[in-house]
């Protein structure tokens, strides 16, 4: 080593143990930005997700499965490797870094964290392993770049990789010492200049690169060889994943503009932020544009060949009894590798893409200790899949998973709402069930190509009855190559439901993590008579299961406490006013022990629903034990001209709550609540000066009418929302004083317990503390100029001094 380099290596080593935490995001830098880290993120994953991308690697790329051996280079101060071991991600992780002060922290929050990591010093250029030490993932995560021997490092990271082993990098492969090409510094410096001055940190007439003298001067390892890490990786090792995620405009332009003013919430700094994105894409997709200077890539061994693979197992359903949470732990396991997505439906939707394309999916190489295979929960149900999976792989291992089929039909039905495909009640559903089913089964079987949408999505009590569907598969396997499991073991005991698993599959055991909530599931409130002609419906087939293969379900099903009929009532409602805290308020009610929610936060009954029956308002809240109250928050009831009188009719003795803030403020935050929703395009002021126009005649319609609905009326009225005083007196003229709460909303903020006892108090309920008081839907934004305060302020003194003359309220 020349003595240069000696002298670059002295003051890089001395820079980074002066600046331990260099690497770490601050406010300055680009990834900071909440806006940009999801870009980002969203690059890295291919398109597919906006979560941080080492989740997406651990969740998504690995489908949760876990290695034995992690190696990390350039660790610095262990954030990423403290993370991954507190998710068990790795069961060993050894963790280099040259800067000794870096590592002292590492180690310090490793301990901190209750994670054992091993931390040493060592340098990137020269480091070695012990010979007979291979690993399943080696990283350098924004390490590789400082390296200079490349050839050393690249070539001992591929002698230390096990033969089925992953080299993550996150790293920066742009212009050597950050020094960039003319063409790059044009595009910078062009949109540069089409900043006011106002939104820029440093006011220069050009932006440019560093000199070599000034990289030497600081950190001479910076980019050291960054321009030529891609062409290396290609030497050196099969790239299976190359997502390049930009920065070689942002992330210099970023540090030249004034971030502060760039912050979550704000539209204006959110729309240059978005723009600027937009733009770095659009000039990385054009031939000869801009080049990316960051990007993620998962490396392989050069002979390591996906080849055609056959499935060792398939988790065949049913569905709704808990095959994701098996196929989860299931990949856990260091030798189940996952296939390139989760259902592949290929024996029931997908056959006629071909079994290549379905052997493809699978990553696994011959001659190795690793299993495979995938979940997709039709095939149980489907008619045709047994035969299919027979003819092509008559030996494969089948897990089937099955939950007490009351159950099961209820989540069925559930999530069939969620997607949008069901419009029926349940029990129309389970009677109309028959009737979408006729002739379905016969099409597919004939056909052998129908998709049956009525067959996949409408049979709630047909994919219940196991017995007929598992005595279709046991007609081509025998008893021996099917493991059939209980949901509600899997959700009581997995550890030692697994391990069963574990033992069909010929694997060593492997604990598990991350164990389910099993109250996580909502159920829906059915009536009595409905879940009784399910229990019968259900008795003669499940009466057959038991006697043919043993399993036998709980009389009472697990969910049984709230499947009881809804013909409750509110005991108070959260009237308004928007903006005000209504949405807090509601959720710290709701933890008391003796409020149950309604299902759905906002119900909206006596304004935008009220051509809806009485029965489906009441639908909309829970059946709960004797003592226990319920109620709703609508913050537009208190603003409506008819639903006072609308409450009164159907609830005379209703408790009502209203919260009430200051005008000026609630005025402002409406605004940007509006801005945010992309509803309001106007600004402020001009906003404030349009309301009246826009409101014109709306009042008298929704009046007049009783069913017109006034888009204006709900979101533009900035000012006449804080007009206090009308909208307590429509109430009070309707309902007695004693049934309104009053409270201010900077009291709930400033003093919570205090006031929320005032509510518990107004409630007849006992006071109940709680450990924390957040601030639910709140939103951030800069504050108008003095001269459009001061406006709204004179705007609501007289009516704000009428509220304190009629209510003693003052703000």
């Amino acid at each position: 080593m020349s003595e240069k380099s000696l002298d670059n290596q002295t003051q890089a080593q001395k820079y980074w143990e002066g600046n331990p935490k260099a690497a770490l995001v601050s406010s300055n830098r680009w990834i900071s930005n909440l806006i940009i880290e999801k870009a980002i993120n969203k690059r890295i994953s291919g398109g597919k997700t906006e979560k941080y991308w080492l989740a997406w690697l651990i969740e998504d790329f690995f489908a949760g499965r876990k290695f034995d051996s992690l190696l990390s280079i350039g660790c610095g101060v262990g954030n990423h490797e403290i993370l991954m071991a507190q998710l068990g991600f790795c069961k060993k992780i050894d963790a280099f870094d040259f800067s000794e002060s870096a590592l002292e922290i590492a180690r310090r929050d490793a301990e901190k964290a209750g994670v054992k990591i091993n931390f040493y010093q060592d340098d990137f250029n020269t480091f070695t392993i012990k010979e007979n030490q291979k690993y399943d993932l080696i990283m350098c995560l924004g390490s590789l770049h400082h390296v200079k021997e490349l050839e050393h490092c690249l070539s001992t990271i591929r002698n230390h990789l096990k033969p089925q082993g992953y080299v993550i990098l996150n790293e920066y492969v742009g212009d050597c010492y950050n020094i960039y090409e003319k063409p790059q510094l044009d595009l910078i410096n062009r949109i540069y200049n089409c900043f006011d001055d106002s939104l820029k940190s440093v006011k220069i007439s050009e932006y440019k690169s560093p000199t070599i003298e000034d990289v030497f001067a600081v950190d001479p390892s910076e980019a050291v060889r960054s321009k030529l890490i891609l062409s290396f990786i290609k030497y050196y090792f099969h790239i299976e994943v190359l997502n390049e995620y930009g920065g070689g405009l942002i992330h210099e332009l970023y540090q030249l503009l004034d971030s502060n003013q760039f912050s979550p919430g704000d539209p204006k700094g959110e729309t240059i932020i978005r723009l600027l994105l937009e733009i770095e894409e659009i000039l990385m997709e054009i031939p000869g544009g801009l080049k990316s200077d960051f990007c993620v890539s998962i490396l392989r061994h050069k002979n390591f060949v996906h080849l055609p693979q056959k499935p060792d197992f398939l988790i065949i359903g049913a569905q709704k009894c808990g095959v994701n949470y098996l196929h989860k732990y299931l990949f856990q396991h260091p030798q189940v590798v996952a296939p390139k997505q989760p259902s592949l439906h290929f024996f029931d939707l997908n056959f006629d893409r071909g079994v290549n394309w379905y052997q493809a999916q699978f990553q696994t190489t011959k001659n190795s200790n690793l299993i495979t295979g995938e979940s997709s929960p039709y095939y149980l149900f489907h008619p045709l899949v047994p035969e299919r999976v027979y003819n092509l792989y008559p030996h494969i291992k089948l897990i089937v998973i099955l939950r007490n089929p009351i159950d099961r039909a209820i989540q069925h039905y559930q999530h069939e709402i969620k997607l949008g495909h069901e419009s029926l009640s349940l029990k129309e559903a389970i009677a109309q069930e028959s009737h979408r089913l006729e002739g379905e089964v016969e099409k597919i079987i004939e056909t052998e190509t129908y998709c049956s949408f009525n067959h996949q999505h409408f049979t709630y009590v047909s994919r219940g009855r196991y017995i007929e569907q598992l005595e279709n598969w046991i007609k081509f396997f025998p008893r021996e190559q099917l493991l059939i499991l209980k949901t509600e073991e899997l959700l009581e005991h997995p550890q030692v439901t697994m391990n069963k698993v574990f033992d069909f599959l010929n694997l060593p055991p492997q604990s598990i993590d991350n164990f389910p909530d099993v109250e996580q599931e909502k159920t829906i409130n059915i009536d009595s008579e409905t879940y009784h002609d399910l229990i019968e419906y259900f008795q003669p087939y499940d009466q057959k299961l038991n006697e043919y293969i043993g399993i036998k379900f709980n009389k009472k099903s697990h969910n049984y406490r709230n499947i009881k009929i809804s013909n409750n009532q509110p005991h108070f409602l959260i009237i308004g006013a928007q903006k005000c805290g209504t949405n807090s308020l509601y959720n710290y009610l709701i933890q008391h022990p003796l409020i149950s929610p309604s299902l759905k936060h906002e119900i909206h009954y006596f304004d935008l629903n009220f051509d809806k029956d009485l029965k489906w308002y009441r639908s909309q809240f829970p059946e709960f034990e004797p003592g226990m109250i319920t109620g709703e928050s609508s913050p537009y009831y208190l603003f409506h001209p008819l639903v006072a009188q609308r409450v009164f009719e159907k609830y005379p003795k209703m408790k009502l709550i209203i919260l009430l803030r200051n005008p000026v403020e609630r005025t402002i935050s409406h605004y940007y609540h509006e801005v945010r929703l992309g509803y309001e395009s106007l600004s402020l002021q001009e906003a404030i000066a349009a309301e009246d126009a826009r409101l014109e005649e709306e009042v008298e319609k929704i009046v007049q009418t009783g069913t017109y609905y006034s888009f204006n009326h709900q979101h533009y009225t900035y000012k006449a929302r804080g007009i206090y005083i009308q909208q307590i007196q429509n109430w009070m003229s309707i309902f007695p004083k004693e049934q309104f709460l009053i409270l201010k909303s900077e009291d709930l903020f400033s003093h919570p317990q205090e006031t929320m006892n005032k509510v518990f108090q107004f409630l007849e309920l006992p006071a109940y503390y709680s450990e924390q008081y957040l601030q639910y839907n709140s939103g951030s934004y800069s504050q108008p100029s003095e001269e459009i305060y001061q406006e709204l302020v004179e705007y609501f003194q007289p009516y704000n001094q009428k509220l304190f003359e009629y209510m003693k309220i003052n703000f």
